[in-house]
């Protein structure tokens, strides 16, 4: 029999306070991602948070043993805009479905769920949006990789901070797939570049 010994983190243990609430309330976004799920703490102070969210952008984050069918589902119902890999989206769209078609995949998701859009990022292939029931899609940059950790994060942070500016989708996803892009060239999550060469 194998066993694995899980170290409790902080944010295993994330208490709801008022001035989280308040924090949450006055803020224009609320991003949250599944891991922050796996302990029933923080599982439920972040139910009783996106009750109090304006736009509520989940950032899929499947890792093994730290989610479930039951869980991820719930939040996906919450969520007004959802973000996760092509991977991801293989494993939660294949709980539904047989369906093998990206596009097909991600309208299904956005039907069922009823978010307002659907970001699928696709590593070095760039990334694909399904929302207003169309399609786009960017075929991304290629850059030599030295380190992946925060490519994600930087993708998103760029589409979201274009997508509120009011930017168009295709505008969003080449901006946001370079970024990530940069990021995945160099060492650390959060490399320095100028912002105005972008």
């Amino acid at each position: 029999m194998t066993y694995a010994i899980v170290e409790s983190v902080a944010y295993d243990k994330i208490q709801y306070r008022k001035a989280l609430e308040n924090l949450v309330k006055d803020s224009d976004v609320f991003i949250y991602g599944s891991l922050a799920a796996r302990s029933a703490t923080t599982r439920g102070t972040l139910l009783q948070l996106l009750d109090h969210a304006d736009e509520k952008v989940f950032d899929v984050n499947l890792r093994a043993p730290f989610y479930n069918q039951e869980t991820v589902e719930m939040l996906l119902k919450k969520a007004s805009i959802v973000k996760m890999n092509h991977h991801e989206l293989m494993e939660i769209a294949g709980w539904y479905s047989q369906r093998q078609v990206e596009k097909e995949m991600m309208q299904a998701l956005v039907e069922m769920f009823s978010f307002k859009m659907l970001i699928v990022t696709r590593g070095e292939n760039g990334a694909a949006v399904f929302a207003n029931g169309s399609y786009y899609e960017h075929p991304g940059y290629e850059v030599a990789v030295v380190d992946t950790i925060g490519s994600g994060d930087a993708f998103l942070a760029t589409f979201l901070a274009n997508h509120f500016k009011g930017n168009s989708m295709d505008l969003c996803l080449a901006k946001a797939c370079k970024i990530g892009s940069l990021v995945a060239s160099k060492k650390g999550a959060t490399p320095a570049f100028d912002a105005n060469e972008y």
